[in-house]
């Protein structure tokens, strides 16, 4: 096991046990943001099982976000996107499944009742399961699900979740454990799953739904009272030279925090790093904002083990720097500032399109109003190296020509 040694500072008292009451509305919201990642992993699998590589593979479009709100809407694009996967890259081992997979999606949009939504969830997560082996099915885990007076609850222990009988009632018949709130939960759950990473197990079939609950939370309100692990400085951390792990975000859900070597030494990076077909950088920037929720899943996932920072990009600018100044601070502010209420180190900030008197300005607004803990959070200026930037500073115009006057 691969010991944690990283600081971190917590803005709230952890509990270590506790349960949720799981509305319909909450499940449906988590099994259909999940299909994004099943979704990814369906497609990663097909692609290795092609026989494809870094070289040989690539993605046909570039990245969208999902638009689709309503269930049943939701349902049609994840089985289009399902089928896509298929045509392209499937084969008769994978298509075994795809067609109850769709129907299960199919009657979750549907259904209203609470449990016939759980079991069908069950039964989807169990169906998926069997071909891409992602779950331990042989584990007790950190959680546990039951019927509470007509109530389905998710009840959660740091140091294990003992069996469904044994969960003690009083005389009330009232659960003998804290009824937890959005950020109480979300912070047992990455503390449950922090655990299983040092444990060096996959998360069970009970504790992967727990995850998906947090992930439907963090899509109402964020993870706002995430702790914050900074960056740390050379000299004093054990190890020296930190390397930041760059993706867009489902690939560090899956991937980068399903290890604890992945992350021992390493920064969580977030960004998308891809335009499409547009090679003009000028007309598309190459790098690209995160969205916001998956920003608070991956430092879910992450947890108090390393460091996440995320690249927000150039400022974008109305008309002339002045007359757009205050607009494009503000936004930039309100992005920066959610993106630090989630708990991340650091904001890559693109200094492009501005003279260095601008740049200057620009930053120490930013740096003015931005909400943060700014002993722990930093703000990054990223410069391109092969863009000139034009010096207009009045001492370096006066080195230049002495008898300019400015």
């Amino acid at each position: 096991m691969i010991n944690n040694d990283r600081y971190y500072r917590r803005y709230a008292v952890p509990e270590s046990d506790g349960y949720v009451v799981i509305e319909t509305g909450t499940l449906k919201r988590a099994i259909f943001n999940n299909q994004k990642e099943l979704v990814y992993r369906f497609v990663a699998k097909l692609v290795e099982e092609s026989g494809m590589n870094d070289d040989t593979y690539r993605q046909e479009s570039a990245c969208q976000p999902i638009i689709d709100i309503k269930y049943s809407e939701l349902a049609q694009d994840y089985a289009e996107r399902i089928l896509v996967a298929q045509k392209m890259y499937g084969s008769p081992n994978s298509n075994a499944i795809i067609g109850e997979w769709i129907d299960l999606l199919k009657e979750i949009a549907l259904e209203s009742d609470i449990y016939h939504v759980f079991k069908a969830y069950l039964k989807l997560l169990k169906l998926v399961n069997n071909y891409l082996a992602l779950l331990d099915t042989n584990t007790t885990g950190f959680f546990s699900s039951m019927n509470f007076h007509g109530q389905l609850i998710l009840v959660g222990h740091i140091n294990q979740c003992p069996e469904l009988d044994s969960i003690t009632l009083d005389h009330n018949q009232e659960l003998k454990l804290p009824r937890l709130n959005n950020n109480q939960f979300l912070q047992l759950t990455s503390q449950c799953v922090n655990q299983e990473r040092h444990n060096g197990v996959s998360l069970n079939l009970l504790e992967y739904i727990a995850v998906q609950i947090a992930f439907a939370m963090i899509l109402q309100r964020g993870f706002t009272e995430a702790s914050i692990v900074p960056w740390g400085n050379p000299g004093f951390r054990t190890i020296q030279t930190q390397a930041s792990i760059t993706d867009p975000g489902l690939g560090h859900i899956t991937g980068t925090t399903s290890n604890m070597t992945y992350i021992n030494g390493t920064n969580v990076h977030i960004e998308y790093l891809e335009r499409g077909k547009v090679e003009d950088r000028e007309s598309v920037e190459p790098y690209r904002l995160p969205d916001l929720a998956t920003i608070g899943e991956v430092k879910l996932m992450t947890g108090n083990d390393t460091s996440v920072s995320s690249y927000v990009g150039r400022p974008m600018f109305e008309d002339s720097f002045d007359n757009s100044f205050i607009k494009t601070v503000h936004t930039m502010v309100g992005v920066i500032s959610a993106i630090f209420m989630n708990g991340l180190s650091e904001c890559k900030i693109a200094i492009e399109r501005m003279t260095v008197t601008q740049s200057i300005k620009f930053m120490k607004a930013i740096a003015a109003n931005t909400l943060r803990d700014s002993n722990l959070q930093v703000l990054a200026a990223a410069f391109d190296i092969n863009v000139p930037i034009i010096d207009d500073r009045v001492e370096t115009i006066q080195k230049i020509w002495p008898s300019a006057s400015c």
